[in-house]
């Protein structure tokens, strides 16, 4: 990387650090190497690297982020939150990116028995759902995964992850996502 561009892309992420951390808190905003361990950490050989890591809390959050990072022009890379071991991790597929870690919106919206559906934010997890379906008495229940019980929904339906049974294929049975 030239010495040019190597400090444009210092210039960029620290100033969107600064604004991420506007919209988020400080707090929600990772930004130190050493902060960077899990996110760099994968079931497979990498060497990418990650240039921040942000933390929204809403649908506003996350516009605003991107707003930021239009706006810097930091490539970003989002995770639902990163459990989804097996088949992906939450390391970019590219050098160089800022990590939209999605883990916080993490709340069941709405469940219809009768019609069989539920609406989910990117961070809820198959541990989530199994006991919110558990405590209400459900008929329905989410068949085994080949990746852990913190893994999300969302990811694994996108990444075309494990399942079992009739429904076993995920993404054929997704609908609505909001982008």
């Amino acid at each position: 990387m030239s010495e040019e561009l190597a400090g444009s892309c210092v210039s960029s992420i620290s100033g969107a650090i600064r604004a991420w951390s506007d919209v988020v808190g400080s707090g929600y905003v990772l930004s130190k190497r050493a902060d960077f361990a899990d996110y760099e950490r994968a079931t497979f050989a990498t060497a990418n690297r990650v240039l921040a890591v942000v933390r929204p809390r809403d649908r506003g959050e996350v516009q605003a982020c991107m707003r930021v990072a239009q706006e810097w022009r930091v490539p970003v890379y989002p995770v639902s939150g990163g459990k989804n071991w097996g088949l992906g991790s939450r390391v970019p597929s590219k050098d160089g990116c800022a990590i939209l870690d999605l883990g916080r919106l993490n709340r069941i919206l709405d469940f219809n028995e009768e019609l069989s559906y539920m609406t989910v934010q990117p961070g809820v997890s198959f541990a989530q759902v199994s006991e919110y379906l558990r405590v209400r008495g459900s008929q329905h229940y989410l068949c085994v995964t080949g990746g852990p019980p913190e893994g999300s929904l969302i990811g694994n339906a996108l990444e075309r992850g494990d399942g079992l049974g009739p429904y076993g294929e995920r993404s054929l049975h997704c609908c609505a996502f909001e982008v």
